[in-house]
């Protein structure tokens, strides 16, 4: 994480009982002040270049996305990260898609990937591998999946001094 950055996400609430206390041991964005999520978009704007006019365009846009419910049935991997897996992942991935339409200088990840998977991360050991601390995190957090929650709303993070604030928080079209 970079110093003036931004993020779009999508918090899920429903996840921090479960995954709570073990992203605040090993995913160093817990820390850094942002809740249980799925990135959208990271890194978005800097945080220096976003306006008055930059949320009302985020907030017209998600107020045309409708709410919905996701399952984490189980838990998976990246090299050095575990996550959970949202079913269905399709509304994200058009949610992204169109932020990418809306925002063609900022795709996720700034385009390292060619297929961005929605996930959410629990802990993030990349720069410290480490298998058997890994293999714990999924044995604590398996007996409390599938999990069920509801995508009600987007979230504009952005950093300062090490520290992610919400700037903004833009409600989903109800059902």
């Amino acid at each position: 994480m970079a110093e003036g950055e931004s993020a779009l996400l999508i918090p899920i609430p429903e996840a921090e009982e479960l995954v709570g206390e073990w992203r605040s041991l090993y995913d160093p964005s817990a820390t850094a002040g942002v809740p249980a999520h799925i990135t959208l978009v990271y890194p978005f704007i800097p945080r220096a270049k976003i306006t008055a006019q930059t949320i009302e365009e985020l907030r017209l846009h998600f107020a045309k996305t409708r709410g919905f419910s996701l399952r984490f049935p189980n838990l998976a991997r990246f090299p050095g990260v575990v996550y959970l897996a949202p079913t269905p992942d399709r509304p994200i991935r058009r949610m992204i898609g169109k932020l990418v339409e809306l925002y063609p200088d900022y795709p996720p990840y700034s385009g390292r990937f060619d297929d961005v998977v929605p996930h959410l991360t629990i802990a993030d050991r990349r720069e410290r591998l480490d298998l058997v601390l890994m293999n714990r995190v999924e044995a604590g957090i398996g007996h409390g999946l599938p999990l069920d929650a509801r995508v009600r709303e987007a979230w504009l993070m952005t950093s300062h001094r090490k520290r992610w604030t919400k700037k903004a928080r833009f409600p989903l079209a109800l059902r």
